[in-house]
C-alpha cells in the first residue's frame, strides 16, 4: 500500500488548488496519478510545472495530472507541483509518497478437518476465522517493527474495536452468517504518521460431510468417497467426516444417524459398523445429519443407500 503526506505553500494567495491521489492506496513498484484541482483557475489553460524529487517531470498548459511510479517500500517520493495562471497568479502544492506494503492471510482455525489433511480448512457460514497482518512501514527510511504499528480492524465496513489497538497484528472474527461474502480490512499506521491498508473478502463454503470406509487398523480410507449408494457383501464400517463444521467452541457440533428412519448411534458420532444377516439380501437407507453449534446457521445433511447380499 502507499502513504501520503501533504504540505502547502503558495505564491499567491489569490488562487488556490487541491491535490488528488488515485488509487489513493497503490501498491510499491505500481502505478500512482496526482491531479491538481481548482475552482480558482481553469487547469486546462493554465501552465502547469510538476517535479519529481527536485527534477522536473512533466511541463506545460493544461498539464493537470502527474503519472509516475511508486517506489521500494520506504522510498519516499517528493513531488511539487506549480500552477502558473495568464493573469500572473501562480500557487504551489507539495506531496509525499511513501509506499507500504500490507499482506493479509487468513485462516479458519475451529473449521473441522481431518488430521493430516493436505488442503487447509475453510469457514463455513458464522464461522471464525483468524486474519493476520503482514506490513511493511517505514518511517524515515527505517522499517518499523509490526509489533510498533496501530492496526485497526474492521469488518464489512464496521470497526472491531475489540480487535483493534497496538501492536494487534491479527484479529479472531466470527463472519456475518447474513453474508456470502464478508470484507475483512485493515488500517495500519505508525507513530511518524505513515500508513498501508489492504482487505480480504472471505467466501462461506457449505458443511460437507463426506462418509469413508473404516478399518480398526488402518483407520479412515480416504482414496474414496463413498456417494449415494454403496454396495457389499458382508460387515463393514462407515466413518464421517463433516468437514468446515465449527468446533471446540462453547457448543460442540451434533451428528445424528438414522438408519430407515430409526436412529442409531456411531462410536463417538462418526463411526458406524453394519452387520448384514447372514444368508440375506436386501437395501438399507442410512441418513446422516450435521448441526453445528448454531443449529440455525449451520446444517447438512447426507444420504446413502445401502445394497448388501450375503448369499453369496
Amino acid at each position: 500500500m502507499i502513504t501520503h503526506s501533504l504540505g502547502f505553500s503558495s505564491a499567491a494567495s489569490n488562487i488556490t488548488a487541491t491535490l488528488a491521489l488515485d488509487p489513493v492506496d497503490p501498491q510499491p513498484k505500481s502505478t500512482v496519478t496526482v491531479t491538481i484541482k481548482s475552482y480558482s483557475f481553469d487547469a486546462n489553460t493554465t501552465k502547469i510545472t510538476w517535479k519529481v524529487n527536485g527534477s522536473v517531470a512533466l511541463e506545460g498548459i493544461g498539464e493537470k495530472t502527474l503519472t509516475l511510479k511508486t517506489g521500494q517500500v520506504g522510498e519516499t517520493s517528493n513531488i511539487s507541483v506549480v500552477a502558473e495562471t495568464a493573469d500572473g497568479d501562480s500557487v504551489e502544492k507539495k506531496i509525499q509518497v511513501t509506499p507500504s506494503s500490507v499482506v493479509l492471510l487468513y485462516e479458519a482455525p475451529k473449521s473441522y478437518v481431518p488430521h493430516f489433511y493436505e488442503g487447509r480448512s475453510l469457514p463455513s457460514d458464522g464461522a471464525l476465522v483468524r486474519v493476520s497482518a503482514m506490513p511493511q512501514i517505514s518511517d524515515g527510511g527505517v522499517p518499523v517493527s509490526p509489533s510498533s504499528l496501530s492496526y485497526t480492524w474492521f469488518l464489512n465496513d464496521t470497526p472491531m474495536k475489540s480487535m483493534s489497538g497496538l501492536g494487534k497484528q491479527s484479529a479472531v472474527i466470527r463472519l456475518d452468517y447474513l453474508k456470502i461474502e464478508n470484507e475483512i480490512k485493515v488500517l495500519v499506521r505508525s507513530t511518524g504518521g505513515n500508513s498501508g491498508t489492504n482487505k480480504v473478502v472471505i467466501v462461506t463454503h457449505p458443511i460437507m460431510p463426506l462418509l469413508y470406509t473404516f478399518d480398526p487398523i488402518f483407520g479412515t480410507d480416504f482414496k474414496k468417497v463413498i456417494e449415494k449408494r454403496f454396495e457389499t457383501i458382508q460387515d463393514f464400517t462407515l466413518a464421517l467426516e463433516p468437514f468446515y463444521v465449527s468446533q471446540k467452541e462453547e457448543v460442540e457440533p451434533t451428528f445424528s444417524w438414522f438408519l430407515d428412519g430409526l436412529p442409531v448411534s456411531p462410536l463417538g458420532g462418526k463411526v458406524l459398523g453394519l452387520h448384514p444377516k447372514n444368508n440375506s439380501e436386501g437395501r438399507n437407507l442410512l441418513t446422516i445429519k450435521v448441526n453445528g453449534p448454531d443449529k440455525r446457521i449451520q446444517q447438512a445433511e447426507t444420504k446413502l443407500d445401502i445394497f448388501f447380499d450375503t448369499r453369496k
